[in-house]
């Protein structure tokens, strides 16, 4: 099996080698321009392509069923549809691993994010490497081996 990481300097950095994450298309949804940043480094560094990023639930929506992205990163608070309302409506219209990213982790929030279909929900903050490992877990195996919630 390839190496997971690598170190580079004090940094470990996944590589597309490294996850079966590589080549992967993702739709970023997420209104916090830091967490955009973060994201859109992480996956491009474990070899993702990010098509878009956008903060708005419509715009997702739309932007979901023409792209057809093999994974959506969620968050809850987007501006007009709402991250759990965009995701049941997405997941009705394109097959896809939908995983939340929200600071919101309450029981009932999580809960009702999962049963609109969602692959995994992660709790912000997260690190780079958190965010990879988990789609990786979420995004590369069976529906039936995922686990569900990362804090």
């Amino acid at each position: 099996m390839a190496e997971r990481a690598r170190m580079s300097g004090d940094q470990v950095v996944l590589t597309s080698a490294s996850t079966g994450l590589g080549g992967k298309r993702v739709l970023v949804c997420e209104d916090e321009a830091m967490t955009v940043l973060m994201v859109q480094k992480a996956l491009r560094r474990a070899g993702m392509e990010v098509i878009e990023c956008v903060s708005d639930g419509e715009a997702a929506i739309s932007i979901a069923r023409r792209e057809k992205p093999d994974i959506v990163i969620m968050d809850l608070g987007l501006a007009g549809v709402d991250g759990i309302a965009a995701a049941r409506r997405i997941l009705k219209q394109i097959e896809t691993c939908l995983v939340f990213l929200s600071g919101h982790s309450d029981f009932i929030t999580i809960e009702d994010a999962l049963r609109a279909g969602a692959a995994g929900y992660l709790v912000k903050p997260v690190d780079s490497l958190s965010l990879i490992a988990s789609l990786e877990k979420w995004c590369t195996t069976p529906l039936a081996s995922r686990a569900v919630v990362a804090m």
